[in-house]
């Protein structure tokens, strides 16, 4: 989707990076000490992270995998010689198969949500098998209530106050939007079958945030702010020992 590659590399997150993600301080606190570890990223995007990964958390290597050719390539514009041990790999998560207990932390942001859920159960079971005991990995998702709406845009009341809309919350499965651009496709999914998902597959919760840092939780009634629902999840799980 050219519109969709366009728009996309023209919002903050993508033009500033991580500094432009106001979850990613959280998200920062939960990927913790990455000294050394063999990094996986999941749907690493335009790269951002797997260069930081590198670059500030000190990482041996780091494997970014996308669908996206035009990603890739703009990931691998980014990514100069002192990043050598950042490798980017086209595949799709539906289909990704990884070696077993190769990698020591894994990470993903604002992907898998993307994912029909039988791919998501299929690729959290080989998350689990390539990571190596004790292995961690830190990841995003837009948030149910976000994904859930058939018409998932703010509304006013009668007397003009903001009010985000939450149906079909338990209708789980796709979603077109437009996000960006129109046709978008992304799967909903409740906060239950997430946890349940990253049980089943043998991971141990160890973190699970609805906010970040800086977060307004008093906007007012009148204007739209992310702070009046939930935006994202940020979730920590551990492979045990």
């Amino acid at each position: 989707m050219p519109a969709f590659f366009n728009e996309y590399t023209q919002i903050p997150r993508s033009v500033r990076g991580l500094d432009g993600a106001p979850e990613w301080p959280r998200l920062r606190a939960l990927v913790g000490n990455i000294q050394d570890a063999r990094v996986l990223d999941l749907g690493c995007g335009l790269g951002w992270f797997s260069r930081w990964a590198r670059k500030h958390g000190a990482a041996q290597s780091v494997y970014g995998f996308d669908i996206s050719e035009n990603m890739l390539a703009r990931a691998r514009e980014m990514t100069g010689p002192e990043y050598e041990a950042v490798i980017y790999e086209r595949a799709d998560l539906e289909e990704l198969e990884l070696h077993p207990e190769i990698f020591d932390f894994a990470y993903s942001s604002l992907a898998l949500h993307y994912l029909p859920t039988e791919a998501l159960r299929r690729i959290l079971a080989q998350l689990f098998g390539a990571l190596t005991p004790g292995g961690r990995f830190v990841f995003s998702i837009e948030h149910p209530v976000l994904t859930a709406p058939a018409d998932a845009f703010w509304k006013r009341d009668e007397e003009g106050r903001v009010f985000w809309p939450l149906n079909q919350y338990w209708k789980e499965g796709l979603r077109v939007t437009y996000w960006l651009a129109p046709g978008v496709r992304k799967y909903h999914r409740t906060v239950e079958t997430y946890l349940s998902l990253l049980l089943e597959a043998g991971f141990v919760l160890t973190a699970f945030k609805e906010s970040w840092d800086n977060m307004d939780f008093n906007p007012k009634l009148e204007e739209k702010a992310d702070s009046h629902r939930p935006y994202f999840l940020l979730i920590a799980v551990q492979k045990p020992k």
